[in-house]
């Protein structure tokens, strides 16, 4: 359980306090791959998906827009480029996007070279398992 306030293990949880001075979604990549966990899904409101894209750090999104239309509430994040494909489910939207600025990076890295830099082993929330 990734939080601000304590680490340590209670029962069959761990807790792994972050630093709230430092980047969130970077911190989280970070001590995700400390604990050998190489691919995630990030769910979640607007304010931590936005963490995520505002810091570079995604590498597919998922977006599905449904039938229904909210007049009141927070509105979801918006990605603006980048989409490989749209589809229709069950009168739903699915649309999928591809973080190509993260996707040309990376295609110039070694992706096999181990090396300290943050940006090389976590740059990719999809790709992780190649530097596990």
């Amino acid at each position: 359980i990734l939080n601000y306030v304590k680490e340590g293990r209670e029962e069959n949880s761990i807790f792994i306090k972050l630093n709230e001075e430092l980047p969130f979604a970077k911190q989280v990549l970070e001590k995700l791959y400390e604990q050998k966990i190489c691919s995630i899904v990030i769910e979640g409101g607007t304010k931590t998906i936005n963490k995520f894209l505002e810091s570079n750090l995604w590498d597919e999104a998922n977006v599905i827009i449904g039938q229904k239309t909210f007049e009141k509430g927070v509105k979801a994040p918006e990605i603006k480029n980048g989409l490989v494909s749209v589809e229709n489910i069950g009168g739903d939207i699915l649309k999928i996007y591809h973080n190509q600025k993260i996707k040309s990076n990376f295609a110039k890295k070694n992706t096999e070279r181990a090396d300290s830099n943050i940006n090389d082993r976590l740059g990719i929330i999809r790709l992780l398992h190649r530097h596990c």
